[in-house]
């Protein structure tokens, strides 16, 4: 049996006689008392005896498992100090027991006894750290640091950090975009950035004075030559995160010039058209009725009144396109003189007024003659009753112009309006 079993039986002998000669003492009134608590039926558990009991088993518990612990922590304390002899370990126990055996049988007095008797001396300087030796220091590359240096670089670090993130943002981001070789005055085309960040801004600069806002936007060309296009990446800071410049051509578009003409004493509206140019290039005409045309120069009569608009477009060898145009107010396929004068005053000289177009084409038709306060004085159908001048109620008519309207229908069926005026220049 070795010394800790020892102790183990003595402290379990000492607790066992301590609870066989324990005794209650006596005192007066106490069998009044005990009859008064059972007619109040008190929990069991709240009686003096069961408390006592079951503190003593609380000790006596608390007791064993420190035993335990300290056994524990012995065996693994004894692998790092050297073993203890025999005889000191049988002095430690005997002065345990006479400590015992000195003291009297009370709780607090067993603990005390039992602590110096399990308790085994540790070295106070040993330490871990005493176990390296002076070559493995050497060897250690990092070393602790104090907190206030382990602070003072970490904020050098951010710093660094910082300082590097525009350079690092700049290599991250690219101002590429399309850009065609060439392109005609006057045209229109989109800069669109291939990159689209919604944190960084984009700016055009063409030849370095225009400037446009955004990842997409429309460019007109309105002047002929050489255009300077540069695409700016910036940060929300403002700085320059990439760029990127290009050049474009822009060409001058060839010069236009329309030209028509109306030949005032043929019988139809026969209109010559002529475009001029200084270049040689594809010419396409729209006359505006449907007719259309490849040469230089057209002639064309209407077969109805209306107004036309005239288109005539030209390319060039560069491939830019010029066109031009002009509205065109046709009365009628036929060319009406609008202003005519007679003096019907009975000399048989411009007697008689019918417009002379009449008399070269054979169509029907009916002529009125108007007031200038609309009011009908005459009407016709036929060439051979031209007016007179003469009035319904056989007056003549007074020194003044009067309106005259012309209704027909021409050679292609069509009917036709045309009017003018004549004036009265006999007194």
């Amino acid at each position: 049996m070795n010394n800790l079993d020892r102790m183990k039986q003595n402290f379990e002998n000492i607790v066992r006689d301590s609870v066989n000669n324990h005794e209650m003492p006596y005192e007066n009134g106490a069998w009044e008392t005990f009859q008064k608590n059972v007619a109040k039926t008190a929990p069991f558990y709240t009686s003096k005896w069961f408390l006592a009991m079951a503190f003593i088993a609380f000790i006596g518990t608390t007791a064993l498992v420190l035993l335990e612990a300290k056994k524990e922590e012995n065996k693994i304390e004894s692998k790092i100090i050297s073993p203890i002899s025999s005889e000191e370990k049988g002095n430690i126990a005997l002065q345990s027991n006479q400590k015992i055996e000195a003291k009297e049988t009370t709780v607090e007095n067993i603990l005390e006894a039992i602590e110096p008797a399990v308790s085994i001396k540790k070295p106070k300087t040993f330490k871990v750290e005493e176990s390296i030796t002076p070559a493995q220091k050497k060897k250690s590359k990092n070393p602790k640091k104090p907190k206030e240096e382990k602070g003072r670089i970490h904020i050098e670090k951010q710093k660094k950090t910082i300082t590097k993130l525009p350079h690092v943002e700049k290599l991250a981001s690219k101002a590429n975009f399309y850009l065609p070789k060439s392109i005609c005055m006057g045209e229109t085309i989109y800069l669109t950035s291939e990159e689209n960040e919604i944190a960084h801004s984009y700016e055009w600069r063409m030849n370095n004075k225009t400037v446009l806002k955004g990842s997409i936007q429309k460019f007109t060309a309105n002047s002929a030559g050489f255009e300077t296009i540069s695409l700016f990446v910036l940060n929300e800071d403002g700085i320059v995160l990439a760029e990127q410049t290009q050049s474009i051509e822009i060409k001058k578009l060839p010069n236009l010039t329309l030209e028509f003409e109306n030949d005032e004493f043929s019988v139809k509206n026969n209109y010559n058209f002529e475009i001029i140019n200084s270049e040689n290039g594809a010419i396409f005409w729209d006359l505006g009725d449907g007719t259309k045309s490849n040469e230089r120069e057209v002639s064309h009569s209407y077969q109805k009144a209306g107004i036309y608009n005239v288109i005539c477009k030209t390319t060039s060898e560069d491939g830019c396109s010029n066109s031009v145009s002009k509205k065109l107010e046709i009365s009628g396929i036929y060319n009406f003189r609008k202003d005519y004068g007679f003096s019907p005053n009975g000399d048989n000289v411009n007697d008689v007024f019918i417009p002379i177009e009449l008399k070269n084409l054979d169509v029907n038709f009916t002529m009125n003659i108007y007031a200038r306060s609309g009011q009908l004085l005459y009407s016709s159908n036929s060439l051979q009753n031209p007016w007179n001048g003469m009035l319904a109620n056989g007056t003549r008519c007074s020194f003044g112009s009067y309106v005259w309207v012309v209704t027909l229908t021409n050679e292609y069926g069509n009917e036709e309006v045309y009017k003018g005026t004549v004036t009265n220049v006999s007194n």
